[in-house]
């Protein structure tokens, strides 16, 4: 059975590893996760701290709901939730 979430994620973060967000050290660890490969002790802590804290548990700063990880590729990390991006981008175009 595939997991969407973990599609989804995976796909978010090989993103983060194509865009340049992380560093060598943090490309390495989200590649053995993407991979499924098991983390030291240490290398989990650098992943939760660095890479799943920092870009994967996002609030929109509008409504303060949850990010959808489509929504972090797609609205390009603007910190908004799909439904407020969408209401931001109607709300600018009429400026």
């Amino acid at each position: 059975m595939i997991d969407c979430q973990t599609d989804e994620r995976n796909e978010y973060l090989q993103y983060l590893i194509d865009s340049g967000r992380l560093d060598d050290h943090e490309r390495g660890i989200t590649a053995r996760v993407i991979a499924g490969k098991p983390l030291s002790d240490k290398q989990e802590f650098v992943f939760k701290r660095h890479v799943q804290e920092a870009f994967l548990e996002m609030t929109c700063r509008i409504c303060g709901g949850d990010v959808a990880m489509r929504d972090l590729i797609s609205h390009e990390d603007d910190g908004l939730c799909g439904d407020c991006s969408h209401s931001y981008a109607s709300w600018t175009k009429h400026d």
